[in-house]
């Protein structure tokens, strides 16, 4: 399970996209499951470290000035692990 770059895009209706570099978690994590159903464990790859931001779209097409800028909440994903579930 580990991090992988990509690029995010963000964008709303009559707003410039923003592009951001970002991570993606991918990868086998573990699962265990008994026929008696005493033990299930099942484990995913998922964010372990984040920051959330807040990032600026401009929108010049918007007829009304109050909504020229718009922000979105952006999940940074720095590192993966192994989680249960």
């Amino acid at each position: 399970c580990h991090a992988v770059d990509f690029v995010q895009e963000s964008t709303h209706r009559k707003c410039t996209t923003k592009y951001i570099q970002n991570k993606l978690c991918t990868g086998t994590c573990k699962s265990v499951y008994t026929a008696r159903g005493e033990l299930n464990i099942c484990m995913a790859c998922r964010p372990d470290n984040t920051t959330k931001v807040q990032i600026q779209l401009d929108c010049p097409k918007s007829r009304k000035k109050r909504k020229r800028i718009r922000f979105r909440n952006i999940e940074l994903v720095h590192t993966c692990r192994c989680k249960i579930e």
